[in-house]
């Protein structure tokens, strides 16, 4: 993400009144990586307000209709990156580093003490974390084979074990999300920046990977991700320095992050993109005509 001197804010873009922007955080510090809830009343982020350092991350959330306050939600020394929440409302999916160690996955409950816990510590580096439609697995990365791939593991409740895992790439995967109907998982396969698709089951505790495809080959990985990003909702994306949130789709270029790294792309071709997956995709719960972007103060 390019940081301007200013920091950075989320946006609302409300789709419905072609893409107004309307600010949605405005503290000094950087705001990023937001996650809608499963019923579109309240958006978690990450922020560095208060902390000394700019990789010192927390969890906030705030009402998606933009009254009332920004609450931490969780804090402690560990940099967090929200990724995704349950269908159900009670957990939230989050990364959790600290400075030259691997990443590991970890699970807040929204309930009772809300104390986190790992779903996945290990030697190896975990991240992107996502809830499948039932709630009954995880899609995340791992490190562990040498490069990034993406499996599977059941989820059994906060302090669970996983209870074993299943490959779903072969040749590298990162940016899983479920289709709609939990029989699929998209992945951007980052050797050869193509859109993959795996076919899967699961029946109790046994789950299998069938059949898998490319879907897209001429977009970027990053194209692939910012979009996938709103698999179940909006997509977050970040916007390049100076240029501020706007409506205009064939003009406007976006800075989108994706494992620190940042690149400009066109949004004429993320709408071409985006035609191509579109019967993949659904919004979880009732439609929301509103978009979160980032905006690098100037």
């Amino acid at each position: 993400m390019n940081s301007g001197p200013g920091g950075e804010d989320i946006w609302l873009l409300d789709l419905e009144r072609g893409g107004l922007p309307t600010p949605f955080t405005f503290d000094a510090a950087n705001d990023r990586s937001p996650i809608w809830s499963p019923d579109g009343s309240r958006v978690v982020f990450a922020s560095n307000r208060g902390r000394a350092g700019p990789l010192r991350y927390d969890l906030y959330q705030k009402a998606s209709s933009g009254t009332g306050s920004e609450d931490v939600l969780w804090a402690d020394n560990l940099n967090k990156t929200p990724t995704n929440w349950s269908p159900d409302g009670r957990f939230i999916l989050y990364t959790s580093t600290v400075t030259g160690a691997p990443g590991d996955v970890w699970i807040l409950p929204l309930f009772g003490d809300r104390k986190p816990s790992p779903f996945l510590q290990t030697p190896f580096g975990e991240a992107q974390g996502q809830f499948s439609r039932d709630g009954r697995w995880i899609a995340y990365v791992s490190n562990e084979s040498g490069r990034d791939q993406v499996y599977v593991a059941p989820f059994a409740g906060p302090g669970g074990a996983p209870g074993g895992k299943w490959p779903i790439s072969a040749n590298g995967g990162t940016q899983p999300r479920w289709r709609r109907d939990g029989k699929e998982i998209v992945f951007v396969s980052p050797a050869d920046n193509t859109l993959m698709a795996a076919e899967v089951s699961a029946r109790d505790s046994a789950f299998e990977v069938g059949a898998v495809k490319a879907l897209v080959c001429d977009s970027p990985a990053r194209d692939a991700a910012e979009q996938l990003s709103g698999v179940g909702r909006w997509p977050a994306i970040s916007r390049q320095h100076g240029a501020g949130p706007s409506g205009d789709g064939d003009t406007d270029h976006s800075r989108r992050e994706l494992d620190g790294r940042s690149e400009e792309v066109g949004a004429r071709r993320l709408a071409a993109f985006n035609r191509q997956i579109r019967s993949r995709l659904i919004r979880v719960g009732r439609p929301s005509p509103l978009r979160v972007v980032h905006s690098d103060r100037g």
